[in-house]
């Protein structure tokens, strides 16, 4: 069995599979017409974070204010208090809960 023989392209070649391959056209099809085969190009793809679709970050949720008794528990002088304190986290973790 003959060993495999092939060459290393150039960047720009990659460059052009690059842009093929997130216009739209298939791995196979790019690969065919730049000379690569397919596994290198979907291994190129995969190294380098190639994504036909990006993925969008969303922001995590504001916070909810807090309402006038929970601020009322926290504010001076009952800051110290500890039941108190226990009344707002628990007023504050039900929504959650539910």
């Amino acid at each position: 069995m003959e060993k495999r023989r092939y060459k290393i392209k150039p960047p720009e070649v990659w460059t052009q599979v690059r842009q093929d391959y997130l216009s739209g056209l298939d791995a196979k099809t790019v690969a065919a017409r730049h000379g690569v085969t397919e596994a290198a190009l979907r291994a190129r793809a995969t190294k380098e974070g190639w994504s036909r679709h990006p993925r969008t970050e969303t922001p995590p949720p504001a916070p909810q204010p807090l309402s006038s008794q929970d601020a009322a528990d926290l504010s001076p002088p009952y800051s110290s208090d500890p039941a108190a304190l226990a009344r707002a986290a628990a007023q504050a973790s039900a929504p959650a809960v539910t």
